[in-house]
Parts: structure tokens; sequence; C-alpha cells
């Protein structure tokens, strides 16, 4: 049954693409802003070769990461670690790692996470805890740097390049949809390796960008190294962009924190996207973990097909991104306009799993779910290049991530514990008051942010002028 319906999403993901496609050539103002740009076109391109080339290094391995430690002979209670460890040192390491790139430059930032992942992918290929260890904690920091620096470096070149925040935010759509590309590709590929040189080879895969395996399709086998690749383009393709520069003898000085948590504080737009991504993207994490025991309870003996359900997840997120833009791009449509409904939609799709045993109904608000997640990057995105200051832009999102890991790491140590309805409910809960937080703070209320087209530094008269919390 899941084929047909991964056929079917396919067909809605095409008809919405060609819908955007005629809107645009109807529209040519439309076309105007967001599609004829040169600066738009060649940011679009400098930016997604690299960008999906780190998340196709970091997408290869996940599959396997669970059945790698458990085939060195690890009980769950010592994986379970493991697990925590990770999400515990984007949290703590991560967190300073990722706050350096203001000082010391976002694409510096972007060669340090090729390193640490690179290093981090050899580690699994030896069965010593201790080894196994030290490449999650390499991990949980090269994670932090992905979903800062890069982001972080994308938003400052397109204020220099002085593009709308328009066309920025088709730029995080076809972020999101290459994503899910890539994801599916990658999925195969390590199910490939897998097969046929064992659990250790989608590893060797997140390191080499092809494996032998496509000497069966490909003559001339392609041998290179994704992360060594992904560096060299960073080195070559991009410039240097920085936040707040500061000069100081100290270590510490270099760290904006304290800068960081002041423009969180002062302003309700910030504040509200850091309460809202939080606990949005803590849900996400904890579904990564709950999806499969859960469509599996339901299924009973007929079991499910994961790999199939994972490529539906993933067409579903490119929908997302196409709803995205034929809402900003052809309806023009603000986003804070309709922000709040996404976490709204993704709150009551979380309380189905509570409500019914259907494993079609459970799947199908999974569903809705991923959707929901490709309509959250480009929107969460937007917002933070329109209002989070380029100066401590870096600080900012990554410590937008410290309540995430933190929400994280307790529910996975506390997991066991919990009925699976509870978890589902706090979930739910988490996205709702999200939707909440939004619409109070957004909708109908669209203001010129900080970091917009002239704007790209703090203006200290906007930022006394802006909402505070009391």
């Amino acid at each position: 049954m899941i084929v047909p319906i991964f056929a079917g999403l396919i067909v809605l993901y095409i008809a919405l693409n060609r819908a955007i496609d005629y809107s645009s050539k109807k529209d040519s103002a439309g076309k105007a802003v967001t599609d004829s740009s040169p600066e738009l076109t060649r940011l679009t391109r400098q930016y997604l070769i690299i960008y999906l080339a780190a998340m196709f290094a970091d997408w290869i391995q996940g599959p396997y990461v669970y059945r790698l430690y458990a085939t060195y002979g690890y009980s769950v209670d010592q994986i379970a670690i493991l697990f925590v460890a990770g999400f515990g040192s984007s949290m703590l390491f991560g967190t300073f790692v990722g706050s350096l790139a203001d000082s010391y430059g976002r694409k510096n930032s972007c060669l340090t996470f090729c390193v640490l992942y690179f290093i981090s992918c050899l580690t699994k290929h030896s069965p010593v805890f201790e080894v196994l260890m030290l490449g999650r904690i390499l991990g949980g920091i090269a994670t932090s740097i992905l979903y800062a620096a890069f982001e972080a470096w994308l938003v400052s070149e397109s204020h220099t390049r002085q593009l709308h925040e328009t066309q920025l935010g088709s730029i995080f759509a076809a972020a999101t949809t290459g994503n899910g590309i890539v994801a599916i590709v990658s999925g195969v590929i390590a199910s490939a390796a897998n097969d046929s040189w064992g659990v250790v080879a989608p590893f060797d895969v997140s390191v080499n960008l092809v494996q032998p395996l496509l000497e069966n399709f490909i003559n001339n086998r392609i041998q290179a190294f994704v992360l060594a690749a992904t560096g060299f383009a960073i080195l070559f393709l991009w410039t240097e962009n920085y936040g707040d520069r500061n000069t100081g003898t100290s270590i510490m000085s270099q760290f904006k924190f304290g800068e960081a948590f002041a423009r969180i504080r002062a302003d309700n737009r910030i504040y509200a996207l850091f309460v809202s991504q939080s606990l949005y993207e803590s849900a996400m994490y904890i579904f990564v973990f709950l999806w499969t025991p859960t469509l599996e309870k339901t299924a009973g003996s007929a079991g499910i097909q994961h790999g199939w359900i994972f490529a539906c997840f993933m067409v579903c997120c490119m929908i997302g991104s196409e709803i995205f833009s034929l809402l900003v791009a052809s309806f023009k449509i603000q986003v804070e306009d309709f922000s709040y409904k996404i976490f709204a939609v993704a709150g009551v799709a979380f309380i189905l799993p509570v409500l019914t045993n259907s494993p079609l109904l459970c799947l199908s608000s999974f569903f809705v779910f991923e959707a929901c997640c490709g309509l959250y990057w480009p929107v969460m995105g937007t917002l933070r290049g329109k209002y989070i200051a380029d100066d401590v832009r870096s600080t900012t999102m990554t410590l937008f991530r410290l309540p995430l890991n933190l929400i994280v790491v307790v529910t996975l140590m506390n997991l066991k514990h919990m009925d699976d309805r509870v978890v589902w409910v706090m979930c739910a809960t988490m996205l709702l008051v999200s939707a909440v937080v939004q619409y109070v703070t957004f909708a109908g209320k669209t203001t010129r942010g900080y970091g917009t087209i002239g704007d790209r530094d703090t203006d200290a008269t906007e930022l006394e002028s802006a909402p505070k919390l009391h």
C-alpha cells in the first residue's frame, strides 16, 4: 500500500511545482522579484551546492547509527548514552564553537564543520566505546555549526548583495526541497552500501561522495570525499563574512552571549522566534525517535516498510516547501501572516496518535507533520533573516538550540519510563504553544526587521521602539 501512496505524493508535488511555474510566468511582476535576479541565481547555486553536500554527509549515516552500535555489541542503555552525548555536546560545546562564527567568520566555521564531521565519521570504524563517544561529541559540535553558521553566512551574503527577503525565502524553500531529495538519495545509497559491504559502509559513503557500488552503472568510478570536497568548495567559492568582530585580548571577549541574550530579551519578535523554534524542533527530534515504534505498534504483525515511509516523509517535506513558494511567491502572503498556522496544524497532527490506533490515520498525521516541516524551515529561515541582527546572528542561533537540546536530552533519558501517548501529548502541547506565541507576536503585525536591506546592523532607535518583555 505504501508504494501507491508514495507515487501519489510525487504526483501532488509535481502538480504544485507546475502550478508555481505557471503562476510565475503569468505574473511578470512576481517573476521580476523572485526569479530574474542574477545575484539571486548566483547565490542560490553557491549556497545549495555546498549546503546540500553537507546535508548529504549528515543524512547518509542517520539510518544506520543505532544498528552500527548494536552490531558492536552495545546494550540499549549504552546506545542511549551515546545518543544523549551527541545532543549534550551540541548543547554545551557546540554553543560556544558556534558562537565564534560571528568573530572568526562564518566561512571558517563551516570549514570547521567539515573537519569535525570528517573525524566523527572515521571514529565509527572503531568498536571502542570511548572512541565512539568522541565521535558523538565531535558530531554534536558539528551539528550546531551546520544549523547556525551555514544559514548565518547565507543571510549575511543576501544582505550584502541587496536581495529582498522574499528572494531569501526562495533560497530557503529550494534548500528544503533539495534537502528532501538528498535525504531520499542518501537513504538509497546507504542501503545499497550496507547490503554490499556491511553496516559501517554508510559512514564511509558519508566521507566519500560516490563509492564503488556505482561501478555497475558508471564505468569510470568517481572517487571523491563529500566532506573534503565540501571544504574545498567553501574555501574557493565562498567569501568570508563576519558579525561583530570584537578584537579583545581575551578569548571570552569573542563570545557574544551577553549581547545576544540582551537582544532576545529586548525584542518580543526575537524572543518569539527563540521560543517557537526551541519547542517546534524539540517536538521534531522526539518525533524522529517515536514514529517507528508507534507505527510498528499500530501495524502489528503486518509490519511497516521503513524505507518507503521515510521516502514518503521526505516527499511530504518537499510538498510543504512548494506550498511555501506558492503562498509567498504566487499569492504574495507575508510569512508573518501564516506562520502560526503551521505550528497549529502540526500540533493537531500529533494529537491523532493519542486518539486512534489506526495505522493509516497515524501515518497520515505524520505526513501532515512532515509537510509542516517543509513549510517550517523556509518560514523560520525568513523570519530569522529578517529579525536577527547580523552582528550576533550565529551566536543568537546557537542560543536558540540550547533549550532544544536540553528538552531532547531529558526526554530521551526518560523515554522508556514514559507512555507513548504522554509523549505525543507533550509534543502536541509544545507545538500549540508555539502557534499561540507566533500568532500573538506576528499575525497582522508585519514590520521591518533588523536584518532587512539597508538595516543590517541593529538600529539603536528601532531597538528602543521594539516591543519589550516586561
